[in-house]
Protein backbone atom coordinates (compact mmCIF):
# COMPACT_ATOMS: atom_id res chain seq x y z
CA UNK A 1 0.00 0.00 0.00
CA UNK A 2 2.51 2.58 1.19
CA UNK A 3 5.17 2.91 3.85
CA UNK A 4 4.19 2.83 7.52
CA UNK A 5 4.82 6.51 8.22
CA UNK A 6 2.62 7.74 5.38
CA UNK A 7 -0.15 5.36 6.47
CA UNK A 8 0.09 6.74 9.99
CA UNK A 9 -0.01 10.29 8.62
CA UNK A 10 -3.20 9.47 6.73
CA UNK A 11 -4.73 8.02 9.91
CA UNK A 12 -4.05 11.30 11.70
CA UNK A 13 -5.54 13.24 8.79
CA UNK A 14 -8.73 11.17 8.75
CA UNK A 15 -9.25 10.27 12.41
CA UNK A 16 -6.73 12.02 14.64
CA UNK A 17 -5.19 15.40 15.34
CA UNK A 18 -4.76 16.22 11.65
CA UNK A 19 -8.45 16.43 10.73
CA UNK A 20 -9.15 19.60 8.70
CA UNK A 21 -5.51 20.74 8.94
CA UNK A 22 -4.03 21.68 5.55
CA UNK A 23 -0.32 21.36 6.29
CA UNK A 24 0.62 18.67 8.79
CA UNK A 25 3.78 16.74 9.59
CA UNK A 26 3.26 13.40 11.33
CA UNK A 27 6.28 11.86 13.04
CA UNK A 28 6.18 8.09 13.40
CA UNK A 29 8.23 7.51 16.53
CA UNK A 30 9.01 3.80 16.61
CA UNK A 31 12.17 1.74 16.08
CA UNK A 32 13.18 4.55 13.74
CA UNK A 33 11.83 8.05 13.22
CA UNK A 34 9.59 8.24 10.15
CA UNK A 35 7.76 11.22 8.73
CA UNK A 36 4.51 11.61 6.83
CA UNK A 37 4.12 14.96 5.06
CA UNK A 38 0.66 16.32 4.31
CA UNK A 39 0.53 19.40 2.11
CA UNK A 40 -2.79 20.95 1.11
CA UNK A 41 -4.55 17.93 2.55
CA UNK A 42 -2.63 15.39 0.46
CA UNK A 43 0.30 13.09 1.17
CA UNK A 44 3.55 14.40 -0.30
CA UNK A 45 5.87 11.64 -1.54
CA UNK A 46 8.52 13.59 -3.38
CA UNK A 47 9.81 13.11 -6.94
CA UNK A 48 10.62 9.41 -6.52
CA UNK A 49 8.61 8.48 -3.42
CA UNK A 50 11.29 8.92 -0.77
CA UNK A 51 10.15 12.15 0.89
CA UNK A 52 10.01 11.87 4.67
CA UNK A 53 13.26 10.07 5.50
CA UNK A 54 13.45 12.04 8.74
CA UNK A 55 15.51 9.33 10.47
CA UNK A 56 18.50 10.04 8.29
CA UNK A 57 18.96 13.76 8.72
CA UNK A 58 22.58 14.02 9.97
CA UNK A 59 22.00 15.68 13.34
CA UNK A 60 23.74 13.25 15.67
CA UNK A 61 27.23 13.93 16.99
CA UNK A 62 27.70 10.26 17.82
CA UNK A 63 29.72 7.95 15.60
CA UNK A 64 27.13 5.18 15.91
CA UNK A 65 26.35 3.32 12.70
CA UNK A 66 22.73 3.79 11.58
CA UNK A 67 20.57 1.05 10.04
CA UNK A 68 21.05 2.81 6.68
CA UNK A 69 24.81 2.25 6.86
CA UNK A 70 25.70 5.90 7.48
CA UNK A 71 26.84 7.69 10.62
CA UNK A 72 25.38 10.79 12.25
CA UNK A 73 21.72 10.02 11.53
CA UNK A 74 19.02 11.35 13.85
CA UNK A 75 17.69 7.81 14.30
CA UNK A 76 20.66 6.71 16.42
CA UNK A 77 19.68 9.19 19.15
CA UNK A 78 15.98 9.91 18.67
CA UNK A 79 14.25 6.53 18.24
CA UNK A 80 12.76 4.01 20.66
CA UNK A 81 15.62 1.72 19.67
CA UNK A 82 18.09 4.34 20.90
CA UNK A 83 16.26 4.59 24.26
CA UNK A 84 16.30 0.78 24.57
CA UNK A 85 20.02 0.57 23.82
CA UNK A 86 20.81 3.32 26.33
CA UNK A 87 18.67 1.66 29.00
CA UNK A 88 20.35 -1.71 28.47
CA UNK A 89 23.76 -0.01 28.61
CA UNK A 90 22.85 1.66 31.92
CA UNK A 91 21.78 -1.71 33.35
CA UNK A 92 25.06 -3.30 32.22
CA UNK A 93 26.88 -0.48 34.06
CA UNK A 94 25.13 -1.34 37.31
CA UNK A 95 22.02 0.86 37.25
CA UNK A 96 18.75 -0.68 38.44
CA UNK A 97 15.73 -0.64 36.15
CA UNK A 98 12.54 -2.70 36.16
CA UNK A 99 12.98 -2.86 32.39
CA UNK A 100 15.34 -5.80 33.02
CA UNK A 101 12.43 -7.69 34.60
CA UNK A 102 9.81 -6.74 32.02
CA UNK A 103 11.99 -7.62 29.05
CA UNK A 104 12.29 -11.21 30.29
CA UNK A 105 8.55 -11.76 29.98
CA UNK A 106 7.89 -9.49 27.01
CA UNK A 107 9.61 -10.29 23.72
CA UNK A 108 8.93 -6.76 22.45
CA UNK A 109 11.56 -4.50 23.98
CA UNK A 110 9.63 -1.33 23.15
CA UNK A 111 6.64 -2.61 25.14
CA UNK A 112 8.94 -3.42 28.06
CA UNK A 113 10.51 0.05 28.00
CA UNK A 114 7.16 1.84 27.74
CA UNK A 115 5.70 -0.23 30.57
CA UNK A 116 8.70 0.54 32.78
CA UNK A 117 8.46 4.26 32.05
CA UNK A 118 4.72 4.37 32.79
CA UNK A 119 5.45 2.84 36.20
CA UNK A 120 7.94 5.59 36.98
CA UNK A 121 11.22 3.79 36.28
CA UNK A 122 13.87 6.52 36.37
CA UNK A 123 16.27 4.92 33.90
CA UNK A 124 13.54 4.40 31.29
CA UNK A 125 12.18 7.92 31.81
CA UNK A 126 15.63 9.48 31.56
CA UNK A 127 16.46 7.70 28.30
CA UNK A 128 13.09 8.52 26.77
CA UNK A 129 13.71 12.14 27.72
CA UNK A 130 17.00 12.04 25.82
CA UNK A 131 15.34 10.90 22.61
CA UNK A 132 12.67 13.56 23.13
CA UNK A 133 15.35 16.26 23.16
CA UNK A 134 16.97 14.96 19.97
CA UNK A 135 13.56 14.65 18.35
CA UNK A 136 12.94 18.29 19.22
CA UNK A 137 16.21 19.19 17.55
CA UNK A 138 15.06 17.44 14.39
CA UNK A 139 11.63 19.06 14.61
CA UNK A 140 13.32 22.46 14.73
CA UNK A 141 14.80 21.72 11.31
CA UNK A 142 11.37 20.77 9.96
CA UNK A 143 9.81 23.95 11.34
CA UNK A 144 12.27 26.13 9.49
CA UNK A 145 12.00 24.27 6.19
CA UNK A 146 8.28 23.43 5.94
CA UNK A 147 6.47 25.82 8.34
CA UNK A 148 3.50 23.45 8.98
CA UNK A 149 0.27 24.24 10.82
CA UNK A 150 0.83 21.29 13.12
CA UNK A 151 3.32 18.55 13.97
CA UNK A 152 1.88 15.36 15.43
CA UNK A 153 3.95 12.80 17.34
CA UNK A 154 2.38 9.45 16.47
CA UNK A 155 3.32 5.75 16.40
CA UNK A 156 4.43 3.72 19.41
CA UNK A 157 6.31 6.61 20.93
CA UNK A 158 3.10 8.58 21.39
CA UNK A 159 2.29 6.25 24.29
CA UNK A 160 4.94 8.03 26.34
CA UNK A 161 4.15 11.46 24.91
CA UNK A 162 3.81 13.01 28.36
CA UNK A 163 7.43 12.02 29.06
CA UNK A 164 9.02 13.13 25.80
CA UNK A 165 6.93 16.26 25.11
CA UNK A 166 8.69 18.54 27.66
CA UNK A 167 12.10 17.64 26.25
CA UNK A 168 10.88 18.18 22.69
CA UNK A 169 9.79 21.67 23.71
CA UNK A 170 13.13 22.40 25.40
CA UNK A 171 14.98 21.62 22.17
CA UNK A 172 12.54 23.64 20.07
CA UNK A 173 13.08 26.61 22.38
CA UNK A 174 16.83 26.17 22.00
CA UNK A 175 17.12 25.58 18.26
CA UNK A 176 14.11 27.26 16.63
CA UNK A 177 13.44 30.87 15.68
CA UNK A 178 10.61 31.79 18.11
CA UNK A 179 8.61 33.70 15.48
CA UNK A 180 8.44 30.55 13.33
CA UNK A 181 8.05 27.99 16.12
CA UNK A 182 5.05 29.70 17.70
CA UNK A 183 3.09 29.32 14.45
CA UNK A 184 3.12 25.52 14.72
CA UNK A 185 1.28 23.37 17.27
CA UNK A 186 3.05 20.27 18.56
CA UNK A 187 0.58 17.56 19.60
CA UNK A 188 0.72 13.95 20.79
CA UNK A 189 -1.45 11.44 18.95
CA UNK A 190 -4.09 9.38 20.75
CA UNK A 191 -4.23 6.67 18.04
CA UNK A 192 -1.08 4.83 19.20
CA UNK A 193 -0.84 1.21 17.98
CA UNK A 194 -3.97 1.48 15.82
CA UNK A 195 -2.69 4.33 13.65
CA UNK A 196 -0.99 2.28 10.94
CA UNK A 197 -3.90 -0.11 10.39
CA UNK A 198 -6.43 2.73 10.41
CA UNK A 199 -4.37 4.74 7.94
CA UNK A 200 -3.88 1.82 5.58
CA UNK A 201 -7.61 1.12 5.56
CA UNK A 202 -8.39 4.79 4.91
CA UNK A 203 -5.91 4.92 2.01
CA UNK A 204 -7.65 1.94 0.39
CA UNK A 205 -11.05 3.53 0.84
CA UNK A 206 -10.00 7.01 -0.30
CA UNK A 207 -7.83 6.09 -3.28
CA UNK A 208 -7.85 2.50 -4.55
CA UNK A 209 -11.58 1.78 -4.42
CA UNK A 210 -12.43 4.85 -6.50
CA UNK A 211 -9.76 3.87 -9.04
CA UNK A 212 -11.10 0.33 -9.28
CA UNK A 213 -14.72 1.47 -9.70
CA UNK A 214 -13.79 4.05 -12.31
Amino acid sequence: MDNDSRCIAWAEKEFGHGVDIAHTLVINLNWGVGLGIIINGEIFKGATGFAGEFSHIPLSDKNTLCSCGKRGCLEVEASLNAAIQNTESDIENGEYSIYSTFVKVNSNKADALIEAAKLGDQIAINNLGKIGYMLGKGISTLLHILNPNKIIISGRGAEVGDIIAPQIQVAINEFSIPKIAKMTKIEISSLHKDAQQMGTTALVADHLIDNIIN
